[in-house]
């Protein structure tokens, strides 16, 4: 049986470490939709989250493929001083040219991630891959991250819990970070 893996590096892993107790108020991205007037964000780039204002945490999903054309996504995170494929100013902090932003309430604190992994057994292939990144904030809300299915390397965001839980379904926890 043949066996491919996507997961989080030790290096991504270390940057959402860091990024336990800091702020968080808005979200963007280059070019994002809210679908069905929900809480379903879809991104065909990526979404850049500013941390206390100080640097952005960003999201991004890969497509990938087995031998024999099976899907897998491998999600993406990095650090910047700046959101990706948006025109930003850092001195004056400010953006120019089209973008979506999804804004909280208020700046809230981020207490804990999740990384959530599934594993497909498909003929003779098996695949395990990151699904899912969870931002747990204080007052009760999270930002889940996933690789959006149907655009080959679309990111979704997610604020509703049902909706995050009935995507994990097929999931397991992987790693809790705090």
């Amino acid at each position: 049986m043949k066996q491919y893996s996507a997961q989080l590096e030790e290096q991504q892993i270390e940057i959402l470490r860091n990024c336990i107790g800091k702020q968080i108020q808005f979200v963007n991205s280059p070019g994002a939709e809210n679908r069905y007037n929900s809480t379903y964000i879809g991104s065909y780039y990526s979404f850049s989250i500013s941390i206390d204002n100080d640097f952005f945490l960003i999201f991004k999903n890969v497509w990938l493929e087995t031998d024999v054309y099976n899907d897998y996504w491998k999600l993406i995170v990095e650090c910047g001083d700046k959101p990706d494929g948006i025109i930003y100013n850092i001195k004056q902090r400010s953006y120019s040219g089209p973008h979506f932003t999804y804004h909280l309430p208020q700046a809230l604190r981020l207490e804990k991630i999740e990384i959530y992994q599934k594993t497909e057994l498909i003929g003779e292939e098996q695949v395990h891959f990151d699904y899912a990144v969870l931002l747990h904030l204080e007052e009760d809300i999270t930002l889940a991250f996933f690789p959006m299915e149907s655009i080959a390397d679309g990111i979704e965001m997610n604020t509703n819990k049902e909706h995050i839980n009935q995507a994990l379904n097929d999931c397991s926890l992987r790693k809790v970070i705090m």
